[in-house]
């Protein structure tokens, strides 16, 4: 399994057991830190499954692509209006 150093996660176990109980759902420290693992572990695999995704790449090259059109057009309005 992929680790995830505990800094770098948003949601202590502390904190899943409070948000838990607020909603009627009671589980220990170590539940809900193996929850916690288990929800970072499977985001990490979505993430790496759409990233690997050639449809993805396609779609990444295209928003690049419309970023560097709108960014010329940009510059070209600029000049038109130095011009003037």
């Amino acid at each position: 399994m992929i680790k995830i150093h505990p800094e770098r996660r948003n949601i202590t176990p502390k904190r899943a057991v409070r948000i838990l109980k607020k909603y009627g759902e009671k589980i220990s420290l170590k539940e809900a830190m193996l929850m916690l693992d288990l929800m970072y572990n499977l985001a990490i695999l979505a993430a790496n499954q759409v990233l690997s995704d050639d449809r993805m790449t396609d779609l990444w090259t295209d928003v690049k692509q419309n970023a560097l059109e709108e960014q010329y057009q940009e510059k070209k309005r600029r000049m038109g209006k130095d011009r003037i």
